[in-house]
């Protein structure tokens, strides 16, 4: 077919946002239970408008089988340990423990093949603390007025231990706890196993015949998890219904080491993914790479050695990259940036293998018969799961669930992730681009086309640059139908991995310290510069759009640059920094003093020369030039909305064009669709009502 001639701002979309925001199709943490394939979903809640978060079991030898909801109503799993929470569910077996979001209490199935029993409550709903430890004045724990679970394994039928964190009337801030949970008395008493730490996270278990052995990383303020922690192992005693932690000891500190992915295998043998301080890019110890761990001698022995990532910094619970199967082979996620691999290694041989993909992988999850899953998002498809049986030689055969049966050999993933059904729209495909920066570094970035089946143009195209929060993550280049909406409108999207992101190596990670709201808005420019020059993008017409950290970006961005952006969109983005240091949550309450390099003080903040006013957008506002839209939930912790207010006050002050949009019932990252497609058809609004004078005159 022909295509049409015209402009890109009256492109007809191809994708509508109701296909993009529809997220009861999402599937997440994929589990195998014998031949019944488990994974976190979205349904409508029976209140319209809202949706739920369940647990979904698919029969994989029923082709024409639709998933069972093994969690209806009212369950709604989700979990708020660190703010971000992350993962609501383990399976054990046939054992599956959930988080209930309503009542934050722990919940227990069991999953047959042809039946599931009701979940039970098995945690308290009025939290008691039980602890020899806690008896004594100065170590007396605060009363919990409600608990958050995160890392929940299972010792026994009667017994599981968790991370916890204490939420109380008492204190400010929740208090970071291990606990012991007895399954059998679902009222009684947490026990405390070990506490003192800011935060914990990755909690293990293993068992060496009737010892268990468990491990897990903690860190205090003001690192953050991927800055450096602390890998921690002890053995767990349970004697008549009691438990306790002896022989705790700590792995030693090396080059600020960052410990992550921790796990057992079957004979106890205990491994980990790590990155250390490095002056060289070039080192294997700049990237997350595994290793084993010597549970006596707490020695490290590396098993991987690759500029690529089997880590990932630790914002939620759950995500699972790396598993061990027999004791034998462990498989991991290996992440460079433009693709992942599934690497196998053995341990016996000593042999490594990769297993290619052409997008990301994610949730990895291998059970004790050696049944595996995980998701793949392909760059030209949407994200699917694949299952898969690690043989005992260490090979895999991969399949995709109610599909043809395929029983591949050592084959690639990307043989088996071809799209079911060929999409109904043009897929703007990325491509991954190296440019130089204006201090004679490397930067990195996502650039994709306009795409529309109807349309074309000859010119260059209006650019949506994209960045993304943290500022410690990344941006991908795996098939998303968020860009895809844009693309279809006739935008080029630029997603940009300023310095600071991650999925480079540490040193590029860590170059942003000091430097936020400087290398990471001239690494922006230096993008524009780079795509202009190669008519990639109408420089004229460049609009800029970031979440979170990424929202600071841009008002930093449109403040530092104010004749450079045509228009910005801000959700849920900082302006003033020090308000932000003052009301952010627990878990990132000293993340902006490294990011700034200057550690706050409420006092020195509000001088003139503090970097938390000089680096603050709301305080260079003066200058502003460019139209912004403003998009904030009222229920947000992360970025409290105070901070929106802040800005929209000062806009309105300065008569700066400006549109703002709050919802009430939003906290940090907005869920309702229907707030989010209410957004979005007034962010495209806002772009096109801009760009119009300045593309069309």
């Amino acid at each position: 077919m022909t295509k049409a001639i015209r402009h890109y701002l009256d492109w007809d979309s191809e994708v509508s946002l109701t296909d993009v925001f529809d997220s009861g199709a999402a599937k997440h943490y994929p589990h195998r239970i014998g031949q019944n394939l488990l994974y976190l979903s979205s349904v409508p809640h029976s209140n319209l408008g809202k949706l739920r978060t369940v647990l979904c079991l698919h029969a994989l030898n029923d082709e024409n089988g639709a998933a069972l909801d093994i969690t209806p109503e009212p369950f709604d799993l989700q979990g708020d340990i660190h703010e971000y929470g992350g993962k609501p569910f383990w399976v054990f077996g046939n054992a599956v423990l959930f988080v209930n979001r309503a009542d934050r209490c722990l919940y227990r199935c069991y999953v047959f093949s042809q039946s599931m029993t009701p979940p039970e409550r098995v945690s308290p709903i009025d939290v008691a603390l039980r602890s020899p430890r806690c008896q004594s004045g100065d170590e007396q724990l605060p009363e919990p007025q409600h608990v958050a679970y995160g890392d929940v394994n299972l010792v026994n039928p009667n017994l599981a231990i968790a991370i916890a964190e204490i939420h109380s009337q008492e204190t400010d801030e929740p208090t970071a706890i291990i606990v012991g949970i007895d399954l059998e008395h679902n009222d009684a008493p947490l026990i405390v196993l070990e506490y003192g730490a800011d935060f914990y996270a990755n909690l293990v278990l293993g068992s060496s015949g009737s010892d268990h052995r468990i491990a897990w990383v903690e860190w205090h303020h003001p690192n953050m998890p991927w800055d450096s922690n602390t890998f921690k192992t002890a053995s767990l005693t349970t004697e008549q219904g009691e438990c306790a932690l002896k022989s705790v000891r700590s792995l030693p500190d090396i080059d600020s080491a960052s410990y992550c992915q921790l796990v057992f295998g079957a004979q106890a043998q205990l491994f980990c993914v790590a990155d250390f301080v490095t002056q060289s890019a070039q080192s294997s110890r700049n990237y997350w790479n595994v290793y084993q761990v010597d549970f006596s001698s707490l020695e490290l022995e590396q098993l991987s050695a690759e500029q690529r990532e089997f880590g990932y910094p630790h914002w939620q619970f759950g995500d699972c990259r790396l598993c061990v199967y027999l004791g034998r082979f462990v498989v991991g996620i290996a992440a460079d940036p433009v693709a992942d691999s599934l690497w196998i290694y053995d341990i016996e041989t000593q042999e490594q293998r990769f297993m290619e993909s052409k997008g990301t992988l994610q949730h990895l999850s291998i059970n004790a018969q050696g049944l595996g899953a995980i998701i793949e998002m392909p760059v030209d498809g949407t994200p699917r799961i694949i299952v898969f049986s690690v043989m005992d030689d260490g090979h895999i055969e991969t399949s995709a669930p109610n599909q043809e049966k395929t029983s591949v050999y050592q084959s690639a993933f990307s043989e088996q992730s071809k799209p079911q059904h060929k999409l109904p729209f043009e897929v703007s495909l990325a491509q991954h681009i190296e440019y130089s920066t204006s201090d004679n570094e490397s930067a990195y970035a996502f650039y994709y086309p306009p795409a529309n089946a109807k349309f074309d143009c000859r010119d260059a195209p209006p650019a949506i640059f994209m960045v993304h929060g943290g500022p410690t993550a990344r941006a991908y280049g795996h098939f998303d139908l968020q860009k895809q909406f844009w693309t279809s409108n006739g935008f080029a999207v630029v997603d940009v991995n300023h310095r600071g992101s991650s999925g480079y190596g540490r040193l590029y990670r860590d170059a942003l310290y000091g430097q936020w709201g400087e290398l990471d808005c001239n690494d922006i420019v230096d993008a524009i510069d780079h795509l202009s020059e190669r008519k990639l993008i109408d420089s004229r017409a460049v609009c800029i759009r970031g979440k979170s950290a990424g929202g600071y970006a841009v008002l930093r961005a449109l403040t530092q640059h104010p004749d450079l952006f045509a228009a910005g969109a801000s959700y849920y983005g900082i302006g003033d920094l020090a308000t932000l240091a003052e009301i952010t949550h627990k878990f990132e309450k000293h993340y902006t003093d490294r990011l700034l390099g200057e550690d706050y003080d409420s006092e020195q903040a509000q001088q003139v020369s503090s970097l938390y006013q000089t680096r603050s957008p709301i305080t260079k506002l003066g200058g502003l030039k460019t139209p912004m839209a403003v998009f904030q939930g009222a229920l947000d912790k992360v970025v409290p909305v105070k901070l929106a207010h802040d800005l929209v006050a000062a806009l309105e002050a300065g008569g700066i064009d400006h549109q703002y949009y709050e919802y009430a019932d939003e906290a940090h990252g907005f869920k309702n669709p229907k707030n989010n497609i209410a957004a979005w058809k007034a962010e495209l609004a806002f772009y096109r009502s801009t760009l119009r004078s300045i593309m069309l005159n």
